[in-house]
């Protein structure tokens, strides 16, 4: 297995492929996303995501995206259903919030315990939470590559 950074529009469509895969565990936007949409997303906003895949062979099995929105980083990540549970999403999380050396954000709903348990307490803090979503942000001093 071998971690790939998005560099272009085949990346970009693996990852439209793994996020309609997740879509439903995620805390904000759970709509389908089209070839067409992810095209137009990725040539307006390429340059300001950080994005890794994660490749069994050729085969894409997860991906963490870093978005900057509002000076803050974001993350997104989802792994495909057929490898969940074997501890990807945390490796790939892991490896990307490495990537930047900046605090990074996340918001999870309380009830994607997979989500939650992805955000190990080395490296992530848990904020405040509504009762439905619950708020995480990178440690200070957290090791960067």
């Amino acid at each position: 297995m071998k971690f790939v950074r998005a560099t272009n529009y085949r990346h970009a469509e693996d990852i439209r492929k793994l996020r309609n895969l997740g879509r439903k565990g995620f805390s904000k936007d759970n709509s389908l996303i089209t070839s067409e949409q992810q095209k137009k997303w990725w040539k307006k906003n390429a340059d300001s995501v950080v994005a890794y895949l994660y490749y069994d062979g050729e085969i894409p099995v997860g991906y963490c995206m870093l978005k900057l929105l509002c000076g803050k980083w974001w993350d997104s990540i989802a792994v495909s259903p057929l490898y969940r549970g074997h501890g990807i999403g945390k490796k790939v999380l892991g490896y990307v919030i490495r990537k930047v050396d900046n605090d990074v954000w996340s918001v999870v709903r309380c009830e994607n315990k997979a989500s939650r348990a992805i955000h190990v307490p080395e490296d992530w803090e848990e904020l405040n939470g509504d009762g439905k979503f619950v708020n995480f942000r990178t440690w200070k001093g957290r090791k960067v590559d």
